[in-house]
């Protein structure tokens, strides 16, 4: 299934670990070879079945899949790739024989800065140690900048530092932070 953001390939991913979906393969695939890469699969191993077809083959031992990508953003590259997960639960089944695939238990799944972790209760999606530092250094970078230097900007709300407005603002473009449980 080609959704429409990260965000929402992180909730569906973070949904299959909840549902026991522990076992996955990632990659990326050019964008004109999608639907070709999602037949196959598809064709595979059964990742388009209906959500009662799934039920009634996990409760019978077998191993069910699920296919997720999600379009590039906006601000990427013309021909940037598109990213895919397919989640996996245990079981029988040819994915197993055929793919060599993670345990998010062990081996974390990790999505563009950020990684699937289970915290003692549920799961969420934290920051890596990479992208919490480039976060934390460009707001020291500003936070660091003596007042007079500092810009300062007017609107009709009241006085603004734009910087700081530019930091918001690529952190909501480019992290679904503000959307999840995010551990730190």
């Amino acid at each position: 299934m080609l959704l429409e953001n990260r965000l929402t390939l992180m909730q569906r991913i973070q949904d299959c670990a909840h549902h026991r979906y522990f076992l996955y393969i990632r990659g990326e695939i050019a964008q004109g070879d999608w639907p070709k890469f999602e037949l196959k699969l598809a064709g595979l191993y059964e990742t388009d079945l209906s959500k009662t077809t799934r039920s009634r083959r996990r409760r019978s031992g077998e191993a069910v899949a699920l296919l997720y990508a999600c379009k590039p953003a906006p601000y990427a590259e013309v021909n940037a790739p598109i990213r895919w997960v397919m989640m996996v639960t245990e079981g029988r089944g040819r994915v197993h024989g055929r793919e060599n695939l993670s345990d998010i238990r062990n081996d974390r799944l990790q999505l563009e800065g950020y990684e699937l972790v289970h915290d003692g209760c549920t799961w969420s999606w934290k920051m890596t140690k990479e992208r919490f530092q480039y976060w934390r250094e460009r707001i020291h970078a500003v936070a660091a900048k003596r007042p007079g230097v500092r810009a300062t900007g007017q609107d009709h709300i009241g006085r603004f530092d734009p910087d700081i407005e530019k930091i918001m603002d690529s952190g909501l473009d480019s992290s679904p932070a503000h959307c999840f449980s995010i551990i730190v």
